[in-house]
């Protein structure tokens, strides 16, 4: 025996510091807290302000016209039901030296809960009426394509999405900025050139500064896109990655999870893929759906849209769009994060149960074993006068 036998290992009482997105989201949201959708009802319906004609001449003794009123409506749906838990039992509790474990696994748990409703809500800068990107002002690029960060850029996109929003009479006091870090280094660092700054520091929750009369706050939860092309057929056996999650293209579509059927063509292939991305825990004929956590996964972050063959992927949560060619190497181009300016209380949130719903169930088979229960019960959507007042700004992420 040697003497560092002996020697006993200590583990200390407390996890180590958890570092977590911060939720910018939830702040600039209107949450409708005086609405009785929060409490009851499944849909929320709100009138669309009916069109008006534009003023008519009159004339002594002629017939005049009358309009009728036809008011629409537009409606979300408080859908979105979400869980995340865990179990433990009571021998786990007696015998671990973290006497916190179930308080402390909880709140990461609960803000795992957080971080979803957030991208969500960041998600809402994809819908937006308007839209800053490298063919806007001067630039110099195509519609579509992101802003490459640079100081001289980063000081105009904040003056683009307020003119947006001017020609079309949006109220422009009290405007957000939701942005990626890389963005506020080259503001921050342009400000400096100037022997100024944005009056504030970064704080924890997120806030950098004020610019332009934009209120600035950095997220890591923004939505990133990429687009994806195969310019031919990928062949049996071939692979793409997604989040993370292997896609398996095939001749003949067996069993296993993430088999994409090869169709006649490229166009036919991709459609088939864009079908599993967009259900992934749903088996077809075309394509069988991810396994366990990867479906999770995969359903909670991924929307794709097939435009003849070309997909664009979107990734809630994730500034940066995470694909990887694999073994069939398409075309991979527009790496975007979409970063949101707007008027604050844009776009709408409902919220049914809070992250705060938690529950502690004995398993009725499992002596001495408590599952620990939290989940969301949530819509989020941007309706027309909330989608006028948000910018989708399209920033080129390939260098980061």
């Amino acid at each position: 025996m040697a003497m560092s036998d002996l020697f006993p290992i200590i583990y200390q009482k407390s996890f180590q510091e958890t570092f977590n997105k911060k939720n910018i989201g939830l702040k600039v949201a209107n949450f409708r807290t005086s609405d009785e959708i929060n409490n009851v009802g499944d849909t929320l319906k709100r009138p669309i302000n009916v069109a008006v004609p534009t003023p008519r001449k009159l004339v002594n003794g002629a017939d005049h016209k009358i309009n009728a009123l036809s008011p629409s409506t537009e409606s979300m749906t408080i859908d979105q039901y979400w869980e995340a838990s865990f179990y433990l039992t009571d021998k786990d509790v007696l015998q671990s030296n973290v006497k916190t474990l179930a308080n402390d696994a909880g709140k990461q748990y609960a803000q795992s809960l957080s971080n979803k409703v957030d991208a969500d809500i960041l998600f809402q800068a994809t819908v937006a009426t308007s839209t800053v990107d490298k063919s806007s002002g001067d630039f110099g690029g195509s519609a579509g394509e992101g802003i490459a960060l640079t100081e001289a850029n980063v000081r105009k996109i904040s003056t683009q999405s307020t003119e947006k929003l001017n020609l079309l009479d949006v109220d422009t006091t009290d405007m957000v900025a939701v942005v990626p870090a890389q963005y506020m280094t080259f503001l921050t660092d342009y400000l400096a050139s100037r022997n100024t700054d944005m009056g504030d520091k970064i704080g924890m929750n997120g806030f950098a500064g004020s610019y332009a009369g934009i209120k600035h706050y950095i997220s890591n939860n923004l939505t990133g896109s990429v687009n994806v092309l195969w310019g031919g057929n990928p062949t049996n056996g071939q692979t793409f990655i997604v989040n993370g999650k292997t896609v398996t293209f095939v001749s003949s579509i067996g069993a296993t999870a993430g088999n994409v059927l090869i169709g006649g063509s490229a166009a036919l292939t991709a459609a088939n893929l864009n079908t599993l991305l967009n259900a992934p825990s749903v088996t077809t004929a075309t394509g069988v759906a991810f396994a366990g956590e990867d479906a999770d996964i995969i359903e909670s972050t991924v929307v794709s849209t097939n435009a003849s063959g070309t997909l664009t992927i979107k990734f809630k949560g994730k500034n940066k769009a995470s694909v990887g060619a694999g073994t069939s190497s398409p075309t991979i181009s527009k790496y975007i994060t979409h970063a949101l300016i707007a008027k604050q209380g844009n776009p709408t949130c409902v919220m049914q149960m809070g992250f705060g719903t938690y529950e502690a169930n004995k398993e009725p088979k499992q002596i001495g074993t408590v599952n620990h229960l939290r989940k969301v019960l949530y819509g989020v959507k941007s309706f027309e006068d909330e989608r006028k007042a948000m910018v989708n700004v399209l920033i080129d992420s390939t260098s980061y």
